[in-house]
């Protein structure tokens, strides 16, 4: 790699089989870089074996960004207030893969990070209140990766169809479903931050009339034509761009049987968690990840942080639905919230559903006084927690004991869990019932480390809630 003068740094590429220097078959692929915050993390070697971009939580995935002209997209939703100090412009962040000049490889990637990319870039925005949030990645989602799960069952044909569970998507990018479902997700993170969930802050989403497939790029009507994209009036890709502390999530962690790569995430945690407490001035010391006293603080902070967003969804009424390990980050935040709903049909503030659209029936319907959303969410979260207790006393880290974390979630909820609010946002659900079930659910998998049966396959009355 080189620097040729300007703000990109220039990899030269090869095909396979070609002598490196053999300029016939030498490209230079611009890549977008700010001072001081790299847009690419570049590993030499895989330069060197021509793998181009590696792109963090994909593993042995050859792909390179392709940022894309003003003529190939146009923003629809956009955080104006967004601020960094490096001028950087959420234009600069909407790119597709592109590998048509050089090898013709599958672009596969793993979930939960199979279509988006992230790029280190420290960021702030201010909520109506004055309250300052800071988000060091900048995560495009809708880049064009494929799943590789799903390649082992199926060929490229059937894949720009359907997915693996047979419905029509663009597989790989993203359309509306994904960032508009109460309402955009340019609005609705704004109202998730602003009521003190920490959540992702989407800066902005984007139409785009450019597609990757395979690597290539396609105009979107002859990627429709082809079949790369369905043909559905309405179903046009696009492109989002958010904000995130970290795109670690507790999945990636406790998956992860490489120890320098999960020590290193870990690091990259560490230092972003230290970068919010000296921005924010919260009373808390500069975190080293060999003091002891340290580790026990960072898993009890990240601990709180989860259960005090699922204690505010709750208040709230409502639902995530998707609160796994996958969508809740190593720094106690949540990500992919579209998909969160509220319990009401057209409430006017601050959160609401557009009647007709969405049948939110399987998360709303009662199960003894209490709604299945709320439990399943509070299972959900509580079991990523155990996820990262788990992995991190697996690797010797110091953690609170699992009686402790029990004490802790309970303690937080209670702390955050509004009765009174709740009472007046949802009118159905038994309020006590509430506190019985979160403290049932957390016992059993904490402390008894029971696995309750995931709701995708199994019926609530699998759990045997005694408490309702």
């Amino acid at each position: 790699m080189e620097n040729m003068g300007t703000r990109f740094p220039i990899l030269l590429y090869q095909r396979r089989g070609e002598k490196m220097g053999d300029k016939k078959y030498m490209r230079n692929i611009p890549q977008p870089q700010f001072e001081g915050y790299p847009r690419t993390e570049l590993d030499e070697e895989a330069v060197r074996l021509e793998k181009g971009r590696l792109i963090e939580g994909v593993k042995n995935v050859p792909v390179l960004l392709k940022p894309l002209e003003a003529s190939e997209y146009k923003i629809v939703y956009k955080n104006t207030d967004v601020q960094n100090t490096v001028g950087a412009k959420v234009e600069d962040f909407i790119y597709m893969i592109d590998n048509s000049e050089g090898m013709k490889v599958a672009v596969m990637g793993r979930a939960p990070h199979w279509r988006n990319v992230s790029t280190l870039l420290d960021t702030s925005w201010k909520d109506a209140n004055v309250t300052s949030h800071y988000f060091f990645e900048v995560s495009t989602k809708g880049i064009g990766m494929v799943k590789s799960e799903v390649l082992k069952d199926y060929d490229y044909d059937t894949l720009k169809q359907e997915n693996e569970y047979g419905t029509n998507i663009n597989l790989g990018h993203a359309n509306k479903d994904d960032f508009f479902w109460m309402e955009d997700l340019v609005s609705l993170t704004q109202k998730l931050n602003s009521i003190g969930i920490r959540s992702e802050l989407y800066w902005a989403i984007a139409d785009v009339n450019t597609v990757s497939y395979n690597g290539e790029l396609y105009d979107l009507k002859d990627a429709k034509k082809q079949g790369i994209v369905h043909k559905e009036k309405d179903n046009n890709p696009q492109i989002g761009v958010r904000l995130l502390r970290t795109n670690h999530r507790i999945e990636d962690y406790f998956k992860n049987n490489n120890a320098q790569e999960k020590r290193g995430m870990l690091l990259s945690v560490y230092d972003a968690f230290n970068k919010e407490t000296k921005l924010s001035g919260r009373d808390m010391p500069i975190l080293d990840i060999e003091n002891r006293e340290h580790q026990k603080l960072y898993f009890e902070t990240v601990l709180k942080q989860h259960i005090e967003n699922l204690a505010l969804l709750i208040n709230y009424g409502l639902t995530y639905y998707h609160m796994h390990s996958s969508n809740l980050t190593l720094m106690g935040e949540i990500v992919d919230t579209a998909v969160i709903e509220s319990i009401h049909i057209n409430d006017t503030e601050p959160f609401q559903n557009l009647e007709g659209v969405y049948d939110t029936s399987s998360r709303t319907d009662m199960y003894k006084g209490v709604r299945i959303g709320y439990l399943k969410d509070m299972r959900d979260c509580i079991t990523g927690i155990r996820f990262l207790l788990r992995g991190l006393h697996n690797d010797g880290y110091n953690v609170s004991k699992r009686e402790e974390a029990y004490d802790l979630v309970v303690e937080t909820f209670e702390r955050i869990f509004d009765k009174e609010k709740f009472a007046v946002v949802d009118t159905e659900t038994n309020v006590q019932k509430i506190g019985d079930a979160l403290k049932e659910i957390a016992k059993r998998i904490l402390v008894e480390r029971e696995t309750l049966p995931p709701l995708k396959r199994n019926g609530i009355e699998t759990w045997h809630l005694g408490s309702l």
